[in-house]
């Protein structure tokens, strides 16, 4: 399926599933190790990068409709660490997956709960 093809809603699920790994993959994990473990960072920093894209595809009024998704900030990031990837802030990337992830997480979930309810 092309991307111009695609429901809006297949991407607030693509961004949902994607925050949803990157939470279990540093789950029980501190800073430090998760510093140590490329593979993880690289897992997570690919979840945010794809929630970014898909962040990017939702059409304006949805973004309107629903200001607590910080839809701006996520495709940012996706350009940082596609185009700057030499450059990532590990530091960073924690902040994220601590501080805006899980809110993110249940952001996205409130509002594909309220968007699949309006198909009805």
């Amino acid at each position: 399926m092309s991307k111009k093809n695609r429901d809006y809603i297949f991407y607030l699920e693509d961004m949902a599933v994607n925050l949803q790994h990157a939470i279990e993959y540093i789950e029980g994990m501190s800073f430090e190790s998760f510093c140590k473990d490329s593979k993880t960072q690289d897992a997570t920093v690919r979840c945010l990068e794809i929630t970014g894209e898909a962040a990017h595809t939702i059409p304006n009024e949805i973004k309107l409709r629903y200001p607590g998704v910080e839809w701006d900030d996520l495709y940012a990031f996706r350009i940082k660490v596609a185009h700057h990837y030499f450059d990532i802030d590990q530091s960073l990337v924690w902040q994220i997956l601590k501080q805006h992830v899980p809110s993110t997480l249940k952001e996205l979930k409130k509002i594909i709960a309220a968007e699949n309810g309006k198909e009805s």
